[in-house]
């Protein structure tokens, strides 16, 4: 965007350096996400394969209808929900497909339509 505007290219280091003084600034921002998810009577959660420098890693969502929290771990299952930390201490209805990790929280659960609608298919499709 930056050659596209002024016809110049940014060095590696000063996309380096921007990125940490964006994480530093939003730090705050995030703590604040994430309590307001924990406490939200609604959460969607869910999670999806992503690549990192050519490893697989897992990209894990938490959302309400106006907020989202992302967390980037190479780890799929209750390793990465704790460290992202929004689902050990949410309350409310949480919102997922059929994975079993997310059964282990107290919360309580409600299945996702188009998750659901998916394994519906997939039934009616496989065995008539």
């Amino acid at each position: 965007m930056v050659f596209d505007l002024f016809g110049h290219l940014l060095s590696q280091a000063t996309v380096v350096a921007a990125t940490g003084e964006c994480s530093r600034n939003l730090t705050e921002v995030e703590g604040s996400t994430q309590n307001l998810l924990q406490d939200a009577q609604v959460l969607h959660v869910d999670e999806t394969d992503m690549r990192v420098a050519g490893t697989r890693h897992w990209l894990h969502v938490a959302s309400t209808d106006r907020l989202t929290s992302y967390g980037c771990h190479r780890k799929r299952g209750a390793q990465a929900t704790v460290a992202m930390g929004t689902l050990p201490a949410f309350q409310g209805t949480m919102i997922h497909d059929f994975w079993v990790p997310y059964f282990r929280y107290s919360s309580d659960h409600a299945i996702c339509n188009a998750h659901l609608l998916r394994e519906l298919r997939g039934i009616s499709e496989n065995y008539g």
